[in-house]
């Protein structure tokens, strides 16, 4: 075991390097690079401190609005807040109120450097903050919750946004000072998604011209109507000035609380702030006036426990991943939003975020109805299958950019960017909810459009079943037609992305019209399977020997473009995808010189686990690692699945409220786009659902491939309940002492798997003396312990 390190260095992408890898140092001085060939070699098993070292994500907003609703209020680094942006003119940018908290006179506010946050409880959607600029430390709690209702139901729910100030004297000596609310606008990178940008706090939000803002009694109105209401622990006076010098410079619409506080006191301020851009009416003053904070945060705090139920319960030996897997769980539900206006709720790739990828939006329909939520997943399906072209009653009358005949059938989303994966990918989405919840109504009911959509497939399919004069295939036969692969590619025929992902909705389509007893099932097996060939045979004729390394090249183009039978997304869109839909098995003889070539290629390279570099500075986060990860798994290379997951929950997410990226600048935490990122969510919790069930083999339900060694130390356990899948409902539970490893398991209830595998690690490598299911001996291989055909409680027990 590699002694616990402290990270010095990094090789960090410049054009001309290669393999990028945490150059740490041990307690003796030698160094140790963490690449995947070091953690092969050494069987070292990383874990997240081996990796530390190189800057996390930024926490840039996290939102706080309940879920669903459709407007979203959003806690920043330095404690300012924002509510919903206010809608603007189209091709205006977008703006919205903000408040904004300094102490002392003059005022200073918060240098976000200083700031540290956490989620209540680890993983809530409430806001903790705290910052302590010298004797008077600020603690904030923020959240949302609805004071009339459950849940949102309509989307035209009211929403308060409760926010608690707490000053605490930290001296044996009185201490004055006064606390600032500042009434501003955010806009640009505070509201926006920040893409390629980076987030700024200017002190320009708290330069703005006079809002109309009065004060009366406990409350801030603006415009006649209620902005906010406030309550103190004891008397606190409070003034509200237009205008303020500060610091030299002129600061407006400032309320300001003059705080006595005896030594070691702790004095707090609640604010009860409209949840709604358009403010509330008078009416709402009372009682947003008489809201009890700690009646409000015991609510809130129920309600997000409560959208815990539905799916699996995840217990590791590591509290980070037990919070971070409830985290995702709920920030997936809040880029989720209803809208008043139509039937369907809008699956966002982020809070803030208009557009609607469906290639995106599967990722995180399939990781979320993996672990049970597929009743909060059904609503989503709703925005394909109502806009399906032609079929749906609200027709999106738009489909993907690509060379068409018609777009009759085809599924789309609103981005802007519209794929030709897009059909495929919300095939995938709805067999994937079917699978896993097993509801054939639902099925039944939405087959018409299903099968619209595989006609659509196969219809512009036919049109490239094209031979030559001399009877020969064209090199894309077969295919989808020349399309849009993805955002940053041309309309080429991308087929391993494209057509892998469309191929992927088929054929999971076909296994759920199986499943439920469909008489086109056999035919939709066959057309699957036929597509199967086609996407492989184009591979066969366009795979060569790269004269250049002398591996073994996969192109992700039929058809080169000066010279050069790749893209700039090779390393994301080409034969990792393959791997990925499972077109290739882990084992396939093109996975190694793929990676190798992903290696040593300069503009590519690898950084410990992650591999998409784009470009000379950042990193797209846990899209590929998503695949490398399950084939290590299967291949038997654990310690290299172990650096690749433990890299992606380092890096892909911040470290304090576990905001997921789209990408990363591991030298500049402040490059945080796309954030929180809904594709990202999914497929993260895909990794953790996968480090304890795995279900990529047909018929097998691998179980614990994933757990390092240490979580089978004596005292710990691994406790998974109320898990989904493709057999049914199952759970388990692991114990330890210094002589043997147990596993309890209630198998899954539906059916049972063809072979249950259960994997036993033992911390020091021990080989087991003796093994028993139930009771009754069985034989061991390596350390995975096979049930065949598992029914009702089992106990597998190995004994060292």
């Amino acid at each position: 075991m590699i002694p616990r390190i402290q990270c010095l260095l990094i090789c960090f992408a410049l054009p001309f390097f290669s393999t990028c890898t945490v150059t740490p140092v041990d307690d003796s001085g030698k160094s140790s690079e963490f690449s995947l060939e070091q953690v092969a070699r050494s069987r070292h098993e990383v874990q997240g401190e081996d990796l530390a070292g190189l800057e996390t994500p930024l926490s840039v907003r996290v939102p706080i609005q309940s879920r669903l609703y459709p407007e979203v209020a959003f806690v920043h680094p330095d404690l300012s807040i924002a509510l919903p942006a206010l809608p603007v003119p189209l091709g205006q940018r977008r703006q919205a109120l903000a408040l904004g908290f300094g102490m002392g006179e003059p005022a200073r506010f918060p240098d976000w450097n200083k700031v540290t946050r956490r989620l209540r409880r680890g993983y809530q959607p409430i806001v903790e903050s705290k910052w302590t600029p010298g004797s008077i430390s600020v603690q904030q709690t923020a959240f949302s919750y609805l004071p009339s209702d459950q849940t949102v139901i309509t989307g035209r729910e009211k929403l308060f946004v409760m926010v608690r100030m707490t000053l605490i004297n930290t001296t044996d000596l009185p201490q004055d000072t006064v606390l600032m609310l500042s009434v501003g606008r955010a806009r640009g990178s505070q509201v926006d998604d920040l893409a390629g940008r980076i987030y700024e706090a200017p002190d320009l939000r708290w330069k703005q011209g006079p809002f109309g803002i009065r004060h009366t009694g406990r409350s801030l109105l603006m415009q006649g109507k209620v902005l906010l209401s406030y309550r103190t622990m004891v008397p606190t006076p409070a003034t509200l000035r237009f205008e303020k010098v500060h610091q030299g410079q002129l600061i407006t619409n400032c309320l300001e609380f003059d705080v006595a506080l005896e030594p070691r006191e702790a004095r707090t301020i609640d604010l009860v702030v409209a949840g709604s851009s358009k403010l509330f009416p008078m009416s709402e003053r009372k009682r947003m006036e008489t809201q009890s904070f700690e009646t409000a945060l015991k609510r809130s705090e129920d309600y997000w426990e409560r959208l815990l139920e539905p799916g699996m319960k995840l217990t590791v030996p590591e509290k980070r991943l037990n919070e971070i897997y409830k985290a995702l769980i709920l920030s997936s539900l809040q880029n989720i939003s209803r809208n008043p206006e139509n039937l369907w709720h809008s699956p966002h790739h982020s809070p803030f975020c208009t557009g609607v990828w469906a290639w995106e939006f599967a990722h995180l329909a399939v990781g979320m109805s993996s672990i049970g939520f597929y009743e909060a997943i059904q609503p989503c399906l709703l925005f394909f299958t109502e806009r399906q072209n032609g079929v749906g009653a609200h027709s999106a009358n738009f489909g993907p950019r690509g060379d068409l005949n018609s777009i009759h059938g085809s599924y789309v989303g609103s981005s802007g960017f519209e794929w030709m994966s897009e059909t495929g990918a919300v095939l995938w989405a709805m067999a994937s909810h079917y699978l896993y919840s097993r509801n054939t109504e639902w099925l039944h009911q939405n087959s018409p459009g299903i099968l619209a959509a595989w006609h659509w497939i196969q219809r512009e399919r036919e049109r490239t079943r094209v031979t030559k004069e001399n009877g020969a295939k064209v090199r894309h036969y077969g295919l989808l037609p020349l399309g849009k692969g993805s955002d940053a590619v041309g309309e080429v025929y991308n087929y391993t992305f494209s057509d892998s992902f469309t191929w992927l909705g088929m054929s999971e389509m076909a296994k759920a019209f199986t499943e439920a007893g469909r008489p086109e099932a056999e035919r939709l097996t066959r057309e699957a399977e036929e597509y199967r060939q086609c996407i492989l045979d184009v591979m066969h004729r366009v795979e060569h020997i790269d004269p250049d390394t002398g591996l073994l090249f996969v192109p992700d183009i039929v058809y080169p473009r000066a010279g050069r039978y790749r893209s700039s997304q090779w390393h994301g869109a080409g034969p990792i995808q393959f791997f990925a839909t499972g077109l290739l098995d882990p084992a396939d003889k093109r996975f190694e010189p793929m990676l190798e070539y992903l290696r040593i290629t300069p503009e590519f390279g690898l950084l410990m686990g992650l591999a998409q570099r784009m470009g000379p500075d950042h990193w797209y986060i846990n899209q590929v690692e998503k695949t490398y990860y399950k084939c290590y798994l299967a291949r038997g290379e654990f310690e290299k699945a172990l650096l690749t997951f433990y890299s992606n929950f380092t890096y892909g997410l911040s470290s304090d409220c576990y905001q997921t990226v789209e990408r990363i600048r591991p030298l500049d935490g402040n490059f945080s786009p796309w954030q929180p990122n809904a594709s990202g969510n999914g497929r993260m919790l895909e990794m953790l659902r996968r480090m304890v069930i795995d279900e990529q083999e047909a018929g097998k339900l691998w179980l614990l491939r994933g757990c390092p060694r240490r979580w089978f130390e004596p005292g710990k356990s691994i406790v998974v309940t109320d898990a989904p899948t493709l057999f049914g409902k199952m759970a388990l539970r692991t114990q330890a002492d210094n002589r043997k490893i147990s596993v309890e398991i209630d198998a899954p209830e539906r059916k049972s798997p063809k072979e249950m595998i259960v994997v036993m690690r033992h911390p020091e490598r021990l080989a087991p003396s003796r093994c028993v299911v139930n009771q009754s001996d069985v034989r061991v291989f390596g350390e995975t312990v096979i049930v065949p055909e598992p029914r009702g409680r089992l106990k597998v027990v190995c004994e060292y």
